[in-house]
């Protein structure tokens, strides 16, 4: 890409947060001292991915301030938080057009970290679970009996990368400070078709052969993610700073500061090719069949 393009769009979202009126919205939402700081990190995010910087600047500005409300940072080799661009049907004036608006995204590790933030607990996990791991399930005391294979055979793959041991499904646990525990378990194939039915971009990449979800550059990460999700909102004890994560996860923030969840949209968005995919490092309901919209947390029903 060009350099005089990239700088032009940078230049632009610059402008933008130092408009009169947008910047007093920032200091009041960050804080006057904070302002600059809030302004210099949303430009280097910007400025590090060219489809973010085709995306709207109230998109990008809205998703920012989510993140900043929660204390995450939106470098994406830390994998807490992301912008994620998304080309969005929009009616303006009764003309159907299509407007690349940034998507907020939680990352695997996100959670992790907000939770880690509450001192309620003292474990919080998510694993991938390979064939013969899983040696039963107790109703009675809800756990389930793993059996860990060998770390050498685990990890152990033949000439074409491919594990030798195949994953089965995803596992993932808490135990919070007072001695309560939840743990869950979902098979691979569940989980592949709650990504086919939650996510209108793993759809496309699917049918169109591309890859520009996470769910297709990193599915192991999403399905942790996906996992943890479930366990916290369901179960886990959530501060207000999780329940905001996971609100506001996934969903594009509109005029009147609400989420709209674009990737399941069926019609009203297309995925962009997201040059982040490649930095992630780390990216849902006790039976997911009876699943049949978007799952939001109790706490927001």
């Amino acid at each position: 890409m060009p350099e005089e393009k990239k700088e032009v769009a940078v230049r632009g979202i610059n402008e933008y947060l130092n408009l009169p009126a947008i910047r007093e919205n920032i200091e009041s939402a960050v804080g006057k001292e904070n302002a600059q700081s809030f302004i210099s990190d949303v430009v280097a995010c910007v400025q590090n991915n060219y489809q973010l910087s085709q995306c709207t600047n109230k998109s990008i500005m809205s998703g920012a301030l989510v993140a900043r409300s929660i204390n995450l940072p939106l470098t994406p080799q830390l994998g807490y938080a992301y912008l994620v661009p998304f080309d969005n049907k929009k009616q303006i004036n009764g003309q159907t057009t299509w407007i690349k608006e940034a998507q907020f995204q939680m990352g695997y590790k996100g959670y992790i970290q907000l939770a880690l933030r509450s001192g309620q607990y003292a474990k919080l996990l998510a694993s991938d679970v390979r064939k013969g791991e899983v040696a039963g399930y107790d109703p009675f005391n809800d756990s389930y009996m793993l059996a860990p294979v060998d770390f050498e055979k685990r990890i152990a793959k033949d000439d074409n990368g491919k594990l030798l041991i195949p994953i089965i499904g995803y596992y993932a646990k808490f135990v919070l400070m007072n001695g309560f525990t939840k743990e869950l378990f979902m098979s691979a194939e569940d989980m592949m078709n709650f990504a086919k039915k939650f996510s209108k971009a793993y759809r496309s990449d699917i049918q169109k052969h591309t890859s520009y979800s996470f769910w297709s550059t990193k599915f192991e990460e999403m399905a942790k993610k996906t996992m943890i999700r479930q366990l916290l909102s369901k179960w886990g004890l959530l501060t207000p700073e999780l329940e905001k994560a996971y609100e506001f996860d996934m969903a594009v923030v509109n005029e009147e500061g609400n989420p709209e969840y674009v990737d399941n949209q069926p019609d009203d968005t297309e995925p962009t090719i997201n040059p982040m995919a490649d930095a992630v490092e780390d990216i849902e309901e006790a039976d997911f069949r009876e699943i049949d919209e978007f799952p939001m947390p109790e706490v927001f029903q």
